[in-house]
Formats: structure tokens, C-alpha cells, sequence
């Protein structure tokens, strides 16, 4: 959406018919497919370079994944919304998925060891929940039934910022 208003193309989507939303998800669903392409990449390698092997569903899995792809470009499409140049939108891109992906998700530290408030803080990011699911699918082999809550916040998360943005881009362009 920013090389879009970079490029001064915005304008042909301000007189076409289609509907925000519909752009928005328009921009989201190819890179989305890439996204789970390359997740599929790096399973079939962690089996046959690393013997990783998945102890529970992989549709589950591939569910998930999708899921929290969907979570992550929404991010992506907030940011854009906001933004009015790309280089802008990268800082702030690194700013709030890049750094608390890393320190809050619970992948680098434990989040039992975090203080409470980073405890509370580590809620923001959907990778949290989204360990939390790959934890229990390839290490564990247990159903939705040990990870629904996660998959219900990466799907309120994922909703919320691209109503959020839907809205956003809907005042800013229209």
C-alpha cells in the first residue's frame, strides 16, 4: 500500500469499484501463499537435514501457520496504512513485530523468567501464540484441543488489525 501512494497509483484505486477490504486482501493473499510455500520448505528440510519429525497433525499445522501468517500481514498492512514512504513503514515494521517477536515471543527467553509486566507485555505478539501451537503440534502430537485459545487470539488479532486497516485505508483513500 505504500509503494502505492509512493508511486502515485493510489489514485486509480480511489476511482476503481472494489471495495477496501477486497484490496486489502487482495495485497495480503499472495503474499500469504509465498509465506506457507516457504514454511512448507523449511519442514521438509528440518526432516531431511535435521530428523524432525511431526508427532501430530499437519493439517493442524499448515492451519495454524496460515493463521498466523494471516496475524503477521496484517501487521504488515497496518503499518502501511499509517505509513507514507516504505522506508518509514520498514522502521516501523522492525519497530513492533521485529524486536518484540524476538525478546517477547518466549522463543530467545522464557517468558516464566520475564518480569510480570513483560509477562503481560508478551500478550502483543502473535508469535507468543503461535510457538505455543508448533510446541504442541511437532513436539507434543496433541489435538486443537491443547491449543485452541491460541488459534482463537491469532484470529481475533488477525480480525482486529485488518478491520483496523480496512478502516484506516477506507479514510484515508476514500
Amino acid at each position: 500500500i505504500v509503494r502505492e501512494k509512493e508511486r502515485n497509483t493510489i489514485e486509480q484505486i480511489n476511482v476503481s469499484p472494489i471495495r477496501s477490504f477486497d484490496f486489502i486482501l487482495g495485497k495480503l493473499i499472495p503474499y500469504a501463499l509465498i509465506s506457507l510455500v516457504a514454511a512448507a520448505l523449511v519442514l521438509v528440510a528440518a526432516y531431511f537435514l535435521f530428523d524432525v519429525v511431526i508427532k501430530g497433525s499437519i493439517l493442524y499445522l499448515f492451519a495454524a501457520t496460515l493463521l498466523f501468517i494471516t496475524a503477521a500481514l496484517s501487521l504488515g498492512v497496518l503499518v502501511s496504512t499509517i505509513s507514507d514512504s516504505q522506508q518509514v513503514a520498514f522502521q516501523i515494521a522492525a519497530v513492533v513485530s521485529i524486536v518484540p517477536t524476538i525478546i517477547l515471543s518466549g522463543f530467545v527467553f522464557p517468558i516464566r523468567s520475564m518480569p510480570w509486566w513483560l509477562q503481560i507485555l508478551s500478550n502483543i505478539t502473535p508469535a507468543k501464540f503461535y510457538l505455543i501451537i508448533l510446541r504442541s503440534i511437532v513436539l507434543k502430537g496433541v489435538g486443537l484441543a491443547a491449543f485452541w485459545p491460541q488459534i482463537i487470539y491469532l484470529s481475533l488479532y488477525a480480525g482486529i488489525l485488518l478491520t483496523i486497516s480496512t478502516m484506516r485505508f477506507k479514510r484515508t483513500v476514500g
